[in-house]
């Protein structure tokens, strides 16, 4: 599974993630964490386009350095 994000969270909240995910996937999915793979993939802001502006000039929500 390929997980794509803003960079800006820390190795903390990203571990966290990663550990829900997993324990999530066992629990709902019956699918066992050795049989799941997981990258996270941070392309800078400005390498994307969302809502027909780019990622760097959006006004987000929610913050990143988490």
């Amino acid at each position: 599974m390929e997980v794509v994000m803003f960079p800006g969270r820390s190795v903390a909240t990203k571990k966290a993630f990663l550990r829900r995910l997993f324990a999530d996937a066992q629990d709902r999915l019956d699918l066992a964490p050795a049989d799941l793979e997981v990258v996270l993939l941070e392309p800078p802001r400005h390498d994307w386009g969302i809502r027909g502006l780019l990622g760097d000039e959006l006004d987000l929500t929610y913050r990143l350095d988490v």
